[in-house]
């Protein structure tokens, strides 16, 4: 029985594949492209803005040896915009994910998150949390933004800063974003 599911699924691919090879080919559309947007549509969709512990303070705490460090202690695990290449009124996601050691266990440490983003080396667009919460242990933070439909065409930055008198810490994850062909916009 287990057999026949896996030989199903694998029917399916054998199926699947070359249709969505062949409508790739059709439409001129590169399947690194297409594979590309459908991973990170599963991603986006997986995640909702705003904050998940992923790791308790105590195990970040000795992971990161933080009774060695000045606190308190923050580090950016990793910082990613999804997809990192998309069309002009699409959405992106910022997903962050940082670890803390405060000084004191359970403390949480205010902080000001100011995230902007740039085209050119200009800001265009920045959104700023003046009394964010840092949290000990390791956290993820999702946030969605809307590309603007008349966004110019090129390469973009979403630049995360994160301060307070004990902290200063800036991030960077660029996209580029792409004008809607004109035959969809007719």
């Amino acid at each position: 029985m287990i057999g026949q599911k896996y030989r199903f699924r694998a029917n399916r691919f054998v199926v699947l594949f070359p249709l969505v090879m062949t409508s790739c080919t059709v439409s001129k559309v590169d399947p690194g492209d297409y594979f590309k947007s459908l991973w990170w549509d599963v991603k986006m969709n997986q995640r909702e803005a705003g904050e998940e512990m992923i790791a308790d303070p105590a195990w970040i705490w000795r992971k990161l040896r933080c009774n060695n460090r000045t606190l308190p202690y923050l580090q950016v695990d990793s910082n990613e915009v999804i997809p990192s290449r998309l069309t002009a009124g699409e959405r992106i996601n910022h997903h962050m994910v940082y670890s803390l050691c405060p000084a004191t266990p359970s403390k949480v440490v205010p902080a000001r998150l100011a995230r902007s983003i740039l085209y050119k080396g200009n800001i265009i667009f920045q959104d700023v949390t003046d009394n964010y919460e840092l949290k000990p242990g390791r956290w993820s933070v999702d946030a969605f933004v809307k590309v603007a439909e008349q966004a110019q065409a090129g390469v973009y930055s979403l630049q995360s800063t994160l301060t307070n008198k004990d902290l200063d810490v800036t991030v960077d994850a660029g996209f580029v974003v792409k004008q809607k062909d004109q035959e969809e916009t007719r």
